[in-house]
């Protein structure tokens, strides 16, 4: 998710690799190298539901609470995942599993509200609107978007 945005460009796929994916586990300073290629690069959750103008045009609306921030992600990849994935003794599995589990729960709901429907920016003139389960068809639904001229 974190290295959609980047990967695309060529250059700053091949830095991103050799940098960061090799050594650096921090999701913080992943995201903050993140944020000098693309500043725009975390997914913006958008309302399910898009409302039609007078025009036709679709006017994409942006949810505003109970997703996956990135501070929440920060938190879920350096500590909550962190401990169990990247566990080197059995001392720190030794732990309460039940909670966890439920903190699991919560952002996982987070994730799903954040990914349901998604922009994806690549600059200021294109972006991805990302359907991760069509109505009609079940299937994700990507469409490119490009920003057009406000008639008003």
């Amino acid at each position: 998710m974190m290295f959609a945005s980047v990967v695309g460009h060529h250059a700053h796929g091949i830095e991103l690799s050799r940098r960061l994916l090799k050594s650096e586990y921090n999701a913080s300073k992943i995201l903050k190298f993140l944020k000098t290629k693309n500043p725009n690069y975390y997914p913006v959750p958008m309302q399910p539901d898009e409302i039609q103008n007078r025009e036709g045009a679709w006017i994409p609306e942006r949810l505003s609470e109970g997703y996956l921030t990135e501070d929440d992600f920060c938190e879920l990849y350096d500590k909550t995942c962190g401990k169990m994935l990247h566990a080197q003794r059995l001392s720190k599995f030794d732990i309460n599993h039940d909670d966890l589990v439920a903190e699991a729960d919560i952002y996982l709901v987070k994730l799903v509200a954040l990914l349901n429907v998604h922009w994806v920016h690549f600059n200021e003139d294109y972006a991805f609107r990302v359907g991760m389960r069509d109505v009609s068809t079940g299937s994700p639904n990507i469409s490119l978007m490009q920003a057009v001229e406000n008639r008003k």
